[in-house]
């Protein structure tokens, strides 16, 4: 929690029994975790996804699609959890032991009218009931999310509620289980867990930490390495 990156390995992706893709058209824009989920899914596990849009993701993988109205992410999954705390279906033990501020959360909750979200988002209160209790019943759960959930002006409230809903119902910390950050598209991935970012070296280490920069060698001196490009560019001309 509180970083850019999946929590979840790809391979674990198939240990799930439900995963929530949240504004990520897998099928179209990531098409090689697609078919994880599709071999997920042919070995039990639900998939459910939130999308105003009727995609190939929406038509072809989800078993349950919220199509609710472009901007409504938060209202959606607070009504989820909302539902899973009525229905008792949150995971007590590790809501005691590994996370904090449950009580406030509870009484935020306590407000949610469900007859409203359905106006507000769009989508039925039986649709979303059937989301919150599949998603909270499962053994583990995945949620991947993309740009089409955090690229909204409370794009980083949307990520806090889908961490909230996670962390409800015990879905983190364990293999098949957790919130992951996918890109854009599939190779705006790969850039990223390769190092082409311009604050991180593979791995998602930070550049400004010196620690970072080289790996079994922490006797030698960091000034002792490396060209500064302009002199590789002075070389070459």
């Amino acid at each position: 929690m509180g970083s850019g990156a999946m929590q979840t390995s790809q391979p674990e992706i198939e240990l799930a029994d439900c995963i929530f893709l949240a504004g990520v058209n897998i099928q179209e824009t990531f098409p090689m975790i697609a078919r994880r989920v599709f071999r997920t899914k042919a070995k039990g596990a639900k998939v459910i996804y939130t999308d105003p849009r009727k995609t190939a993701t929406a038509r072809y993988l989800a078993d349950i699609h919220l199509q609710l109205k472009s901007g409504t992410d938060a209202a959606l999954i607070n009504a989820m959890m909302s539902i899973i705390l009525a229905e008792g279906l949150e995971d007590k033990e590790f809501i005691a032991s590994k996370t904090a501020g449950f009580d406030e959360l509870r009484d935020s909750l306590s407000k949610v009218d469900l007859k409203e979200a359905e106006e507000v988002t769009g989508v039925p209160q039986e649709k979303i009931r059937e989301a919150a209790i599949t998603y909270a019943k499962a053994e583990r759960g995945c949620i991947l999310y993309d740009q089409g959930m955090s690229q909204h002006y409370v794009g980083t409230d949307n990520v806090r509620v889908h961490a909230n809903l996670a962390l409800l119902c015990g879905h983190a910390g364990k293999p098949g289980s957790g919130v992951n950050s996918m890109r854009g598209q599939i190779n705006g991935e790969g850039s990223g867990d390769m190092g082409c970012l311009c604050v991180f070296y593979p791995g998602f280490k930070r550049v400004s930490e010196e620690s970072a920069k080289f790996s079994g060698v922490a006797s030698l001196s960091l000034e002792e390495f490396g060209v500064d490009p302009a002199d590789v560019v002075a070389e070459d001309i």
